[in-house]
């Protein structure tokens, strides 16, 4: 159908379908995104700065965790000054995402809101957590629901970090698998079919 609609329109639907735009923001902008519902309602995406400095190495464990389950592990409520402090380590995160600053990447990857709450469910995960430090991440924290982790450090320290944290888990009892990640900066396109042009779209 080509482009019929705009990108914020189509990033609406989008979050609408799924109920939240943690997966599908990502996908069709790309890059590091804040996403947040304004008060005029309506959903606005903001595009961050992402070092080149920085990579991103995440463990996936053979271990299941529904997010249903990661949910229920969460309390109704949260004190005041826990919601302060998050609000606090994420200037500090982006700012340090931005420039590459490790320092400000380690002091920014500290929660208070739900992984107190989750790091009983994920065996093994804080000496994966701690291996991963010792090994030269900035820091380690639970990827989404759990119950892979991921750990932000520099391109030098990337394959230590990645076989530390999976070395780690395999002393728990748990295999896992690593990888270093890159950032795609690009997102979701369609182009026309090869062997078909005009007649459909591969997205």
């Amino acid at each position: 159908m080509g482009e019929p609609l705009s990108k914020e329109k189509l990033l609406e639907l989008a979050i609408d379908i799924e109920g939240h735009p943690d997966n599908v923001v990502p996908s069709l902008v790309g890059g590091l995104c804040l996403t947040a519902k304004a008060a005029s309602h309506r959903w606005r995406v903001v595009r961050c700065e992402w070092s080149p400095r920085v990579v991103a190495v995440v463990a996936i464990p053979a271990i299941r965790l529904t997010t249903s389950e990661a949910r229920r592990a969460m309390p109704k409520a949260i004190p005041v000054a826990d919601a302060v402090m998050n609000l606090g380590a994420l200037t500090l995160l982006l700012q340090g995402l931005r420039t590459g600053s490790g320092d400000l990447i380690s002091d920014g990857m500290h929660d208070r809101l739900h992984e107190p709450y989750r790091w009983g469910l994920i065996a093994g995960g804080q000496k994966v957590r701690q291996a991963a430090i010792e090994a030269g991440a900035w820091g380690c924290v639970i990827s989404g629901a759990g119950p892979s982790l991921l750990a932000l450090c520099s391109a030098e320290a990337a394959a230590a970090v990645r076989l530390a944290m999976v070395q780690a888990w395999h002393r728990a009892g748990v295999e896992s698998r690593g990888e270093v990640l890159g950032l795609q900066q690009e997102g979701s396109r369609w182009e026309p079919l090869p062997d078909a042009p005009g007649q459909g779209a591969e997205y």
